[in-house]
This record gives structure tokens, sequence and C-alpha cells, in this order.
């Protein structure tokens, strides 16, 4: 299933398995991969060009998992690798039973 294909088979238990998925559909929709079609691929070509012409694409996901485009729909320019990682702290903290919010404040 898709659950098992995202939590190493089935292997954790019912639990694990559902804030695994939890946290993934976070990063799905931060990073605006859950919008499918709908989600464009910003700023794949050099920079100053991409600003004036103000240019999307296609999503491509190759782009995206690699960083090397911004999101249209999505709330976050993090890229996949730094969501894993968010996800991989936010999985530590949940095991060990830490209790509070985490908010993403992003910089500029």
């Amino acid at each position: 299933t898709w659950l098992d294909s995202m939590t190493n088979g089935g292997s954790s238990s019912e639990l694990e398995r559902a804030r695994l998925a939890y946290l993934e559909l976070v990063k799905s929709h931060v990073s605006g991969t859950v919008y499918l079609t709908a989600e464009r691929s910003v700023g794949t070509g050099r920079m100053k060009d991409m600003i004036q012409r103000r240019s999307t694409k296609p999503l491509d996901m190759t782009l995206r998992t690699g960083g090397r485009d911004w999101t249209y729909l999505g709330d976050t320019m993090t890229v996949w690798k730094r969501l894993d990682n968010v996800r991989e702290l936010l999985s530590d903290v949940i095991s060990a039973g830490i209790q509070g919010d985490y908010i993403e404040t992003g910089v500029w």
C-alpha cells in the first residue's frame, strides 16, 4: 500500500506509521507537491531572467527534490532534503514525548 511504501513496508507499529504519514503529509503541503498538476516550478533558469519574466513551468519533481526550483503554491521554499531533515527532527521529538508546538518561520 501507499502507507507501506512510505513506512518501510509496514515494519513499524500502526501508530508509528500514522506519525510518519502525517509528517510526510505536512511536507507535501508546505512544498506544494500535494497539488500535483496544479503546482508549478518557479525559477528554473537564471535568477535574473526568471524574476524579469516571472516564468513558471509544470512541476518537475527532479528539480523540486534537488532544490533547483521554488514552489508556486507551497508555503516554504525549503528544499526536500531540508524538509526530510526537519521531519527526522520532528520524529525524534514525537518519539521522546516532548510536548509543545512547532512553527516554520522562514526568513528572507
